[in-house]
């Protein structure tokens, strides 16, 4: 209809698309240097003497959380003591001042 001038014609030819496959088609099987073959997947077996093997205690992994936690909660606190005291700041500014 609104593609070329000829398919809105009552006169054009209907093109009837036939399936070319033959049932003996095979795939191509060309393979270049880029392409590897996939591995079939693997299945780790991870024995209880591996989970236990890290490189610190867990005491001393706990202690390294818990002294994180505290530098965190300590920044924390200072960057809001910071703010709240620039948020003074900005509101001393704004009032009218009587001294002068």
């Amino acid at each position: 209809m609104f593609g070329s001038p000829g398919a809105a014609s009552s006169s054009a030819s209907q093109i009837v698309a036939a399936s070319t496959a033959s049932p003996l088609a095979q795939a191509d099987q060309l393979t270049t240097s880029s392409i590897v073959a996939a591995s079939p997947a693997r299945i780790v077996d991870v024995t209880t003497a591996q989970v236990h093997n890290f490189p610190l205690p867990q005491s001393e992994r706990h202690l390294l959380i818990v002294l994180l936690f505290v530098c965190f909660t300590v920044m924390a606190i200072g960057g809001l003591a910071l703010w709240k005291r620039n948020w003074q700041e900005v509101v001393q500014r704004a009032r009218p001042h009587d001294d002068l």
